[in-house]
């Protein structure tokens, strides 16, 4: 059996928060079978073990080895068992690279990994490169900030959240593949639940995908575990939950159509995008108020407007609920153009479907969204 002494590295890394803590889990049980050297990888705020504060920090834990992980090791790591089982499946654009859990200013990126596979005729193998990717995190044990939902469906704090992701994509796009992120929701560790399950996570996944798609990312795969365990899933046997709502409404922005661009520059809480069909025409925009209402006092709202139109009218699907933190599975559905999913097996669409007229003077439309409120606008 491996050696079990440990080593820890602290290596100081400022300005990123302490995300969800990763540590062995039976160590004994995982040695027995994997005689190392086996590296756990998680950042840290908090004590060391001779109660000494530390600031954010990235501790690799080692057991049966003598070298650290570095992002060199971890690339070096992939190819080689790309290398070493390619020949047995003799197919290329089958694997996926990257697959890490912290963003990419803490040293592990496409632009990191992808300069190695070339070097080692190994890129032929790849057919995309995925991170990882949890806004807030559930965890108490790296003392990280709880969650909270304002924060979370907040647009400027989403533009934050991808752009170290969206800038990354220029190296997968210089060797011709796609960026995913392979895993992602709202809280990591199963989600929150006084936060995941509510009508503002789903306006969260709302404009989440659609920066993300507008920064060029290609795919994003909502984890959900399994019911009873998990949060942040969309629904379960009794009831759809309110982010599918968000998923839904992105969908519906998206479907048909072939290119996206965020119009506004992520500094304030109202998100705005343009979708164009396949001769790169618009044809349609999407408006987020994501302003947190929780159904107390007076609801806030802002007006957009939308200039050079040519049409004498705009049609348009609100997407609403009571607040920020109304959920179906609780009795509170959210309506999206005045309809809301049916828990039932089908989960078809039920009440009258109602679409909003805007008159447009001089080329401009002005419309209005209520704090914690969307807008799929057709032109």
């Amino acid at each position: 059996m491996a050696d079990l002494s440990v080593t820890r590295y602290y290596t100081n890394i400022t300005g990123i928060p302490a995300a969800q803590y990763y540590g062995p889990l039976y160590l004994t049980e995982v040695l027995a079978k994997y005689p190392g050297p086996i590296i756990f990888v998680y950042p840290y705020t908090g004590e060391t073990e001779d109660s000494l504060a530390i600031s954010p920090t990235l501790i690799v834990q080692e057991y049966g080895g003598t070298s650290a992980w570095t992002p060199a090791v971890e690339a070096q790591n992939q190819v080689e068992w790309q290398l070493a089982i390619e020949p047995t499946l003799k197919k290329k654009g089958i694997f996926q690279g990257g697959v890490y859990y912290l963003p990419p200013a803490y040293g592990f990126s496409a632009a990191e990994l992808l300069p190695v596979e070339s070097s080692n005729s190994a890129l032929e193998y790849l057919g995309s490169f995925s991170h990882h990717n949890y806004p807030q995190t559930a965890s108490a044990k790296a003392n990280a900030s709880a969650p909270v939902l304002a924060e979370l469906m907040s647009h400027v704090n989403i533009t934050d959240n991808v752009a170290p992701y969206g800038a990354d994509t220029a190296a997968t796009d210089e060797y011709g593949l796609t960026y995913v992120f392979g895993e992602t929701n709202s809280v990591s560790g199963g989600g929150s639940p006084d936060i995941s399950p509510t009508f503002g996570a789903g306006l969260w996944v709302l404009d989440y995908v659609l920066r993300a798609t507008s920064s060029n990312i290609a795919k994003l795969n909502f984890h959900f575990q399994s019911y009873g365990t998990s949060y942040y899933i969309w629904w379960d046997e009794q009831s759809i939950r309110s982010p599918y709502y968000g998923g839904f409404v992105a969908t519906d922005a998206l479907a048909g159509e072939s290119y996206i661009t965020a119009l506004d520059d992520g500094t304030s809480n109202y998100a705005a995008y343009v979708v164009y069909s396949v001769n790169k025409t618009p044809s349609k925009v999407v408006l987020i108020n994501t302003d947190y209402f929780n159904g107390t006092g007076t609801r806030s709202s802002h007006n957009f407007v939308i200039s050079g139109l040519t049409s004498k009218t705009i049609s348009a699907k609100r997407l609403t609920a009571n607040s920020a933190l109304s959920r179906q599975d609780q009795g509170d559905a959210p309506t999206y153009a005045g309809q809301s999913f049916s828990n039932s097996g089908n989960c078809a669409l039920t009440g009258k479907k109602e679409t909003e007229q805007t008159l447009v003077s001089g080329g401009k439309a002005t419309l209005k969204l209520y704090a914690s409120e969307a807008l799929v606008i057709t032109l």
